[in-house]
C-alpha cells in the first residue's frame, strides 16, 4: 500500500495536523527535554487513518498498543517516537527529502501542462 507521508519540523504542527486529517502520514520532529528519557529529537507520528498508522508503526517497531486516540478538536491518531525510533525515523525524513529534491516542482508542472494538451 502506498503511503504518502510528508516530514514536518518543529514549528509546523498545525500544517502536520491539518496533512494528517487528509489521510497522509505526517512525521513531525521537534526537540524535548523529557524527565525519563532525557533531551532529544522526537517525533509523532500522525494519520487520521488508524489501520495504516498501525501499518506504517509496524514497519518502526511501534507495537499497537503505544498508538493514541486522537486529541479533542484534532482527530489523528499518533504515536510518539523518541530514543532508536526517532533515530530511525529521521533517517526515513532524510530519504524522503532527498528523494523530493531530485524531482522539482517545475518538471511535475511541466508535465502536468504536456498532458493537458
Amino acid at each position: 500500500m502506498a503511503m504518502p507521508i510528508r516530514v514536518f519540523e518543529r514549528r509546523a504542527v498545525r500544517e502536520a495536523v491539518a496533512f494528517a486529517q487528509t489521510g497522509g502520514i505526517a512525521l513531525h520532529f521537534f526537540r524535548w527535554s523529557h524527565p525519563h528519557f532525557g533531551t532529544g529529537e522526537y517525533c509523532h507520528v500522525l494519520c487520521a487513518d488508524r489501520d495504516l498508522l498501525i501499518e506504517f508503526g509496524a514497519a518502526y517497531g511501534f507495537p499497537p498498543t503505544l498508538l493514541q486516540p486522537p486529541r479533542r478538536g484534532r482527530g489523528v491518531w499518533h504515536y510518539d517516537a523518541f530514543g532508536w525510533r526517532a533515530i530511525a525515523l529521521r533517517r526515513l525524513a532524510a530519504k524522503l527529502t532527498a528523494e523530493e529534491g531530485k524531482v522539482s516542482h517545475r518538471d511535475t508542472e511541466d508535465t502536468e501542462r504536456r498532458e493537458e494538451m
